[in-house]
Parts: C-alpha cells; sequence; structure tokens
C-alpha cells in the first residue's frame, strides 16, 4: 500500500486514512509519497495507486526488474479494471458502489473470501454483512471468468481446443512389449501383447519351459517364475491372493501343450 507524509506536520499516512488526517490536520494542503518522493496536491494523491518497488529504489541505475516479478501487479490491475467496468455499466446500490470505489483505491486486495471479508471490516469499519457479501459476489465473478482465461490458455499449450479435455499421457497407446510364444511344431515367434491385454498364462509358462535347460522345471519354480511375470505384466500389483493365484496356475496346467510326469526329486508345491 501507498504511503504518503504529510508536508504540513510530517506525519506518515496510509492511502485509505489521508481523508480522516485532512480532516484532523487542518493546514495540511500537500502530501509525499514516502517511496518515490513526489508530491501530490490536493486530491492528486488518489491517483498514485502505485509506487516503485524496494528493489527498484535500492538497486541503483542499473536495476532490472525480472520478467515475472510484475505478474501478480497485471493480474491485480486487470482485476480492478473489472470492477471499475462493473461500477460503470451496472445499477448498484449507493452504498456498494462506495465501497467499490474505495476499494479499487488498494493494491493487493484479497482473493480469499475470508480475508476479503476480514479485509472490509478492518480498512473500512463495515459491520454490514449484507454489504459485504454483494461486494464479494462481484469480486468473486471477475476472479471467476480470470480463472477461466488461464485454464483455456493452458489447454491451447497442450495443443486441444477448448472443446475437448486435456489429453493425459496414460491416454496414448504404450508401446507394445515383446512376447515369446512357442508354436506347437516347437519353433519361437515373436508376438506383440499390448501392455492392457489379458496376462496370457499358457503363453507364458510355456516360454518359461522353453527357455529353461532342460525344457521343464519343478512346478514350484515354475510357479514362481509366472508369478513374478504377472507383476511384472500388471505394474507392480496384484488383484489376487495366494491361494487364487495356486488355483488359477493349477487350472493352466491341464492344458493339452503341458506334460506333468513324476521327478525323482520330490517336489513341494
Amino acid at each position: 500500500m501507498v504511503v504518503f507524509a504529510c508536508n504540513q506536520c510530517g506525519q506518515s499516512v496510509k492511502k485509505n486514512q489521508v481523508d480522516k488526517h485532512c480532516f484532523q490536520c487542518r493546514g495540511c494542503q500537500s502530501l509525499s509519497c514516502m517511496d518515490c518522493g513526489k508530491d501530490f496536491w490536493g486530491d492528486d494523491y488518489k491517483n498514485h495507486t502505485k509506487c516503485i518497488s524496494e528493489d527498484q529504489k535500492y538497486g541503483g541505475k542499473d536495476f532490472k526488474p525480472k520478467p515475472s516479478s510484475n505478474k501478480g501487479e497485471v493480474k491485480q490491475v486487470q482485476w480492478i479494471e473489472h470492477i471499475k467496468n462493473v461500477i460503470a455499466t451496472k445499477n448498484l446500490s449507493g452504498p456498494l458502489s462506495s465501497l467499490l470505489r474505495q476499494i479499487t483505491e488498494f493494491q493487493n486486495i484479497p482473493r480469499k473470501r475470508v480475508k476479503f471479508e476480514n479485509f472490509i471490516k478492518n480498512s473500512f469499519k463495515i459491520t454490514n454483512n449484507r454489504l459485504i457479501n454483494e461486494a464479494w459476489d462481484i469480486f468473486a465473478k471477475s476472479t471467476e471468468g480470470e480463472s477461466n482465461v488461464s485454464t483455456g490458455e493452458q489447454m491451447n499449450v497442450n495443443g486441444s481446443t477448448n472443446n475437448m479435455p486435456t489429453k493425459r499421457t496414460s491416454d496414448f497407446p504404450a508401446t507394445p512389449s515383446k512376447k515369446i510364444c512357442v508354436e506347437s511344431s516347437g519353433s519361437f515367434k515373436e508376438n506383440k501383447i499390448g501392455m492392457k491385454d489379458v496376462f496370457k498364462w499358457s503363453e507364458v509358462m510355456e516360454r518359461i519351459l522353453q527357455n529353461s535347460s532342460e525344457k521343464a522345471m519343478p512346478l514350484r519354480k515354475l510357479r514362481k517364475q509366472v508369478f513374478a511375470e504377472y507383476i511384472k505384466f500388471t505394474g507392480g500389483t496384484c488383484s489376487m491372493s495366494g491361494e487364487e493365484f495356486k488355483k488359477k496356475f493349477k487350472a493352466e496346467l491341464s492344458n493339452e501343450k503341458f506334460c506333468l510326469y513324476k521327478s525323482k526329486e520330490k517336489d513341494m508345491e
């Protein structure tokens, strides 16, 4: 907020307290901005809505503001302009119009409802909740418009139109992974299976057996390797319990391409 110094008594006065000070200090005819040092006569101070920042004030002649340093200031100015347009075009009550005019003289206006209400009560000593709510409704509509513009810009950057939702990464087809299956003739065939396809139990089991040195292995070892492949396929999650997995694995063993035989070594399931 801009702060002035009274050129009559030297007291520092906030912008929203100037009228009160002028009533008390009868000899006050001009004010000086405490940041830039400019003098303002009569009501000219009302047009001094912003001033130089501390960085600019003490940064010297070579000071260059950051490109993003005035981003919030630009939004604030656009917001205030919207409110002034509402005051000029809408048929508002006297108290509401007067309140909005006073609010637009401030630089930093809270954009959250609770903070906005406290700002009105503390800065203007207003306790009329109905008047505060009416003022907030107007400010809220202006922030909604700003939000919609930002959303539209973001959608254009992402390459989608305003009528189409922005595509997420998961909406694009994943690169298919290579799975090896064994044909009945015993030759190998490279089969591309998409990540969203159903887990093909028999093909996975057959591939594991074909890759083993003896084209065979104990049931427990095969089950562990199939389980590892299943977890890898589902991305680290398993919707089945241990018992359900064993039942599914046992059911797949009934496929005619598999041959079960008893080994001399005891196999523990």
